[in-house]
C-alpha cells in the first residue's frame, strides 16, 4: 500500500510518474530502515513519509536514518536521498520529478530545489477525501507531505 500512488489506486493505470512515487517510498525505506506503512507504530510514525517530513520541518533529518547503519554513511548524501524520497512521494503527480531529474539531483548535475516550509505542508488526508479515496485509503491514514518541491521542469 505504501508504494501505491493515489492516482494509480483510482485509475488502475500505471505510468512513469506512478513509478516515481514507488521509488520515493523505496528510497525512504532504505534510508530509514522502515516500511512505508508500519501498523506497529503509533500516530504519524505509522506513515513513514509523515515521520520523515516532520523531521525535515524540524531540520532533524538525520534522526530518521536507520540506526543499524551505525553512522557509516555520508550525511549530505543521506539528507539528499531523504529529500528526494519526499519529493517523489508528492501526492500531486505533476509535482513529482521525472526519473531523469532524480538522476540529475543524485549526480549533482541539477541543484535540488529548496522550498520554504510554507510551500511544503498540507494534509494528504484532505486531498484523499476531496478525491474520494477515503474509503480505499482508510480513515487511519493522514499523510502530511510536501508541496511545491518540484523544479527544473
Amino acid at each position: 500500500m505504501g508504494y501505491l500512488a493515489l492516482e494509480l489506486a483510482r485509475t488502475g493505470k500505471p505510468s512513469p510518474i506512478t513509478d516515481v512515487f514507488a521509488f520515493g517510498a523505496f528510497v525512504l525505506e532504505v534510508v530509514c530502515g522502515r516500511r512505508p506503512i508500519d501498523q506497529a507504530m503509533q500516530d504519524n510514525r505509522r506513515i513513514l513519509v509523515d515521520w520523515v517530513f516532520e523531521h525535515w520541518q524540524k531540520e532533524a533529518l538525520m534522526e530518521v536514518v536507520d540506526a543499524r547503519l551505525h553512522g557509516n554513511y555520508d550525511t549530505d548524501e543521506t539528507i539528499l536521498a531523504s529529500k528526494i524520497g519526499l519529493l517523489c512521494l508528492h501526492p500531486i503527480p505533476g509535482a513529482r520529478p521525472t526519473m531523469r531529474q532524480v538522476m540529475q539531483y543524485l549526480d549533482g548535475d541539477m541543484a535540488f530545489p529548496e522550498p520554504t516550509l510554507s510551500q511544503m505542508s498540507f494534509s494528504m488526508l484532505a486531498l484523499v477525501q476531496s478525491e474520494g479515496f477515503d474509503a480505499f485509503i482508510g480513515s487511519s491514514m493522514s499523510m502530511s507531505t510536501i508541496s511545491g518541491l518540484s523544479g527544473g521542469r
